[in-house]
């Protein structure tokens, strides 16, 4: 009872919080591709909304408008509806980017009959004028040519109508987004600006997410089957030892994972088998709280290091940016790699890499000021986005980033000629003629600044590590 007691307690926690992981990466997936989409459908939030409020069918329906949509990633369909602010009139109009069409809603097979009827009372009175009445023939034949355009237009609005488009069920209407995973759309709302109100919706390609949800989720089968593997024997040498123990763990096990206090299971402290099942179930808590502070921590941050993670980078390393320009100030973004990283490991062993990681990290951080950005890449690769009114000063800084760590004397002997850790940078300044520069401006600068940075970086690797390498500076037009 007590082995199986014990393995039904460690299942559920395991697949619980396996599922709460997956669920939660899920929507983070989710959301961030939402959210992303939003952000391009309020770009054009402004011209919708006033079009919609002037019942401005001309500028809903032209050509550049459907190019607009054209350049809004993976979108298939669009649809605009609301009120007119001055008429009170309905306005909705559908957009089918695979055709590169639009047409109304609200035009009816009555309105094709009235056209056509017009069309055929003003045919009949141009061949009832006489030809010497040449300025009425004139006018008759501007308005035929004009009824003919406005019937063309409505038939085709009519014969575009019978498109099936995928729509949103009823009950998730009023959603800001949601996702049909059977036919691998996104549908995304934005609420559009003017008086009487309406919506701007998007049909967006998610087929992409089919992968990242296989990749999810063969993550966390793989992590529960490590973490349930280790707790089967763990359990199984439980049941053989000292009651009082086992009764102790059990005990233990019982609580909520959080508030388990490692430093009270004095079984640790043993030099026997007790002991080293102690220490065994104790390396399982630290495992299992590491993952619940990865769900309860932002994805912005690291979970080793505890500095900003990827995630942050690609969010705020442009508002950063953004900001310091706009007050005038010099801004630089620097990579950092530890040198000889994997040498560190194979010598030192992983637990001490992931140690060195944390405190050159922390040691960088605490360069910066509140208004900077500091975030770990991935392995042993960080970057920064410096920020001051002296671009000399700046230089200082950046160089005192590498003397930091160079002063943190942690031995490393295999990173000739220096013997301890150090890092090697690349820097380049991100300058602007501009008063100001947006967001979508700064993410295409930052991507060729990472670039040349990273050049820098490995140029500085070639030069004998332990250097900060500059690139010419890079200049939003």
């Amino acid at each position: 009872m007590l082995f199986v007691s014990h393995l039904a307690l460690v299942l559920s926690i395991i697949f619980g919080m396996s599922y709460s992981r997956y669920q939660h990466d899920w929507s983070v997936k989710v959301e961030y591709l939402a959210d992303m989409s939003a952000s391009h459908l309020t770009a054009y939030n402004t011209f919708f909304s006033g079009s919609v409020a002037g019942r401005n069918y001309a500028n809903l329906l032209m050509q550049s408008t459907l190019d607009s949509l054209k350049s809004i990633p993976n979108l298939k369909f669009a649809e605009i509806s609301g009120t007119s602010d001055y008429s009170k009139q309905p306005v909705k109009v559908r957009y089918s980017i695979e055709k590169s069409k639009g047409w109304r809603l609200d035009v009816t097979v009555q309105e094709a009959k009235q056209l056509a009827e017009k069309l055929s009372s003003l045919t009949q009175s141009l061949a009832a004028t006489p030809e010497n009445n040449t300025v009425h023939i004139k006018k008759l034949n501007h308005l035929i040519n004009k009824v003919k355009v406005d019937l063309a237009v409505v038939e085709d609005n009519l014969r575009l109508q019978s498109l099936t488009i995928p729509t949103v069920p009823s009950e998730q209407q009023n959603q800001a987004y949601y996702l049909d995973e059977k036919a691998n759309l996104l549908f995304v709302k934005v609420v559009l600006r003017n008086k009487n109100g309406g919506y701007f919706r998007a049909v967006v390609d998610a087929s992409a997410l089919g992968e990242i949800k296989r990749e999810l989720l063969t993550a966390v089968l793989f992590e529960a089957m490590i973490a349930l593997t280790i707790s089967f024997f763990l359990i199984y040498l439980v049941t053989f030892w000292l009651v009082s123990p086992v009764k102790t763990l059990a005990a233990s096990m019982k609580q909520d994972i959080e508030k388990i206090d490692q430093s009270q299971i004095p079984e640790i402290k043993r030099a026997d088998e007790i002991g080293d099942l102690a220490r065994s179930y104790s390396s399982l808590i630290t495992k299992i709280k590491n993952q619940l502070r990865l769900l309860h921590n932002q994805t912005e941050t690291d979970p080793l290091t505890g500095i900003g993670s990827r995630l942050k980078y690609q969010k705020h390393a442009a508002k950063t940016i953004q900001a310091a320009l706009t007050q005038g100030q010099y801004t630089y973004l620097v990579m950092c790699d530890i040198d000889n990283f994997k040498l560190f490991n194979d010598s030192y062993g992983h637990t001490e890499g992931d140690n060195v990681l944390t405190e050159v990290a922390n040691t960088m951080i605490n360069q910066l000021t509140p208004q900077e950005l500091g975030c770990r890449l991935g392995g042993e690769e960080f970057v920064f986005i410096l920020c001051g009114n002296d671009i000399n000063q700046l230089k200082q800084r950046i160089e005192a980033l590498r003397l930091a760590i160079e002063q943190l004397n942690i031995a490393h002997r295999n990173n000739p000629p220096h013997k301890v850790v150090t890092i090697s940078i690349g820097a380049i300044p991100i300058l602007s003629n501009r008063e100001s520069v947006t967001i979508e401006q700064l993410d295409e600068c930052l991507k060729q600044a990472i670039v040349k940075a990273d050049e820098q970086l490995y140029r500085g690797k070639e030069y004998g590590r332990n250097v900060v390498m500059y690139s010419e500076k890079l200049m939003i037009d």
